[in-house]
This record gives structure tokens, C-alpha cells and sequence, in this order.
């Protein structure tokens, strides 16, 4: 997320290497291998937090900006009203 305060390409990269499933992976061969404990935590961490961004909707990002991610587009389009209208008895 600190690298999109720099420009949205930087943000773009960061945000997508730090949220790919290779590097747990490599962390988790090398907790396994080691038998590093707080390797291993730190591996499933990393996992389930992917995994609870994948779940809300936030995917590895477009170059447009943070909004477009490979998931679709997180939030409200422009223009479209805030709730939903739902009209009774129809």
C-alpha cells in the first residue's frame, strides 16, 4: 500500500508481488526445511491474509489504479447511487 503514495505503477508492482502466492511459498519451503517455527506461522499468516483478500474482493491490481484488480472493480461506480432501492409489494 506505500508505494502507491509514490505513483500507481510502484503501488501496482509491490502490491501484486507481496500479494502472489510465491513468496509464502518460498517461505514455507524454507520453514519446512528448517524446521523455523515462526517461519511457518508467519507462512500461514501471509497465506490467509491473500486468501481474506481474494474472499472481499481484492485481487492483484491493474496499472489504472487500485480500484481495478484482476477480481473486478472494488466499490461504488461513478454514478451509482449508494443503496439499493427496492421497491414494496412488487
Amino acid at each position: 500500500m506505500l508505494g502507491y503514495l509514490v505513483n500507481a505503477q510502484l503501488g501496482t508492482r509491490a502490491y501484486n508481488i507481496t500479494h502472489s502466492k510465491l513468496l509464502p511459498s518460498l517461505l514455507g519451503i524454507f520453514a519446512i526445511s528448517t524446521g523455523n517455527a515462526l517461519c511457518m506461522a508467519l507462512t500461514l499468516i501471509w497465506f490467509v491474509h491473500i486468501g481474506i483478500d481474494r474472499l472481499l474482493g481484492y485481487g492483484l491490481k491493474y496499472a489504472e489504479g487500485f480500484k481495478f484488480t484482476h477480481l473486478g472493480v472494488i466499490g461504488r461506480r461513478e454514478g451509482e447511487p449508494r443503496g439499493r432501492y427496492l421497491p414494496c409489494g412488487k
